[in-house]
């Protein structure tokens, strides 16, 4: 369970402030087409209401690393951490 399956069976906690949910939710959305379309998934946008309503600092990194997140879901954990490690070795 490596793709978007994964986080089908993932339970994410409630939002705590539902307001800064809401503002996550809509920021990512305005980043481009691949984050619409995670956030219109049903577990994609209890993942982003789970980190914008409980973690401040978890919500601008998801803003930032949209793309990250964006892989996750598409091609899995194993695939995801692959590119960000491949885009680490590059600053060395």
């Amino acid at each position: 369970m490596n793709t978007i399956a994964a986080l089908h069976a993932a339970r994410f906690p409630a939002a705590h402030d539902r307001a800064a949910a809401a503002r996550l939710v809509e920021r990512f959305v305005a980043l481009g087409p691949a984050e619409a379309r995670l956030a219109s998934r049903a577990q994609g946008a209890a993942m982003l209401a789970a980190l914008g309503g409980n973690a401040p600092y978890l919500a601008e990194l998801a803003l930032r690393e949209s793309a990250t997140l964006c892989a996750l879901a598409r091609h899995g954990a194993d695939r995801a951490e692959a590119q960000a490690m491949a885009a680490l070795a590059h600053l060395r």
